[in-house]
């Protein structure tokens, strides 16, 4: 299917070598994945890396889906729009993303317990392309937000679920 531009999944049972098979969608500007299988480690997301065109990924509702599928996404050079929610990450696997040198906006959100903290936004004040960041469900302080005051880009700031001291 080279004309495909957008592959959206939920649900399904795709898992790490399936997803190597997605470079024959050679369009493929925008990949999202809601609740992959226990198999989506996202490691296969790295063999993507051959797709010039690919510029949007979300990954959504996957325990499997971890720090090691992150570092598969920084690999992704040409991805503008990064989304990843209910999935095992935390800071450590946002400095992958610190590889994306076009990145232009991300969503992140956790379930509590929040593993979002300073450390998180430290690592997204890095990303100077940044233009766009959302944030839910953690626990901030205005100290750690005030880390975002170095991205010349930042233009939105969306924060929703934050637990925040006054």
């Amino acid at each position: 299917l080279p004309e495909v531009t957008t592959f959206t999944t939920n649900g399904s049972e795709l898992d790490d070598e399936g997803v190597r098979q997605l470079v024959n969608f050679k369009n493929l500007t925008v990949l999202t994945f809601f609740h992959p299988s226990r198999n989506f480690t996202g490691a296969g997301l790295a063999d993507l890396a051959v797709l010039p065109k690919l510029e949007g990924l979300s990954v959504g509702g996957s325990s499997a889906f971890r720090n090691e599928g992150l570092a598969a996404v920084g690999k992704l050079s040409h991805l503008k729009n990064v989304r990843v929610w209910h999935c095992n990450i935390d800071s450590r696997g946002l400095a992958f993303l610190k590889e994306l040198k076009d990145l232009r906006s991300i969503m992140v959100s956790y379930n509590p317990p929040a593993r979002f903290d300073g450390d998180a936004l430290a690592i997204l004040s890095s990303i100077q392309s940044l233009e766009s960041i959302s944030l839910s469900e953690a626990r901030l302080s205005v100290a750690d937000l005030s880390q975002l005051k170095q991205l010349p880009a930042l233009t939105r700031l969306t924060l929703a679920g934050i637990d925040m001291p006054e």
